[in-house]
């Protein structure tokens, strides 16, 4: 009788090691699973996000870039000041939940710097006039750059 008590529990113990390896490879499979599946939801949610990017960053480079300096070395603060509307305009649209930081950041110095007055009535001083264009040059680098993620190979 010993022996068939001992030959139960042989059987019971390795019944169990094996449903506790079962277990362990079931856990370890939904773990891959769900990582797989966050992976595939990021990538998706990028693909949109530059799908967003492309079709809503085309109109600030078009905004931005009637903001010229003529002869002189001037820009012409009416021109400074449809500039400024419209780039009010398009920020305030679904740009505000796509946008990176970084080109906040940038949106803001720009913004600050078309909302300065002509400090000799219609015209810019030399300082103004490089603050527009450093900061105009500054947003539209960041713009590229967020669409330009487009072209690096990232690691997801």
């Amino acid at each position: 009788m010993e022996a068939t008590i001992i030959a139960a529990l042989i059987a019971a113990s390795i019944s169990l090691v094996i449903s506790l390896l079962s277990l362990y490879e079931s856990f370890k499979k939904q773990k891959t699973q769900r990582e797989l599946f966050e992976k595939e939801q990021y990538v998706s949610f990028l693909a949109k996000l530059y799908e967003l990017r492309l079709s809503n960053y085309p109109k600030a480079f078009e905004i931005t870039d009637l903001i010229r300096k003529e002869k002189g070395e001037n820009i012409n603060p009416e021109i400074v000041n449809k500039v400024r509307k419209e780039l009010y305009a398009w920020k305030s649209s679904i740009v505000s939940l796509i946008i990176s930081y970084d080109t906040i950041v940038a949106f803001r110095d720009l913004r600050d710097s078309l909302n300065k007055n002509p400090a000799f009535g219609e015209k810019y001083a030399k300082e103004q006039i490089d603050k527009i264009w450093e900061t105009r040059s500054e947003f539209r680098k960041c713009l590229r750059r967020d669409i330009g993620l487009l072209h690096k190979k990232n690691e997801i």
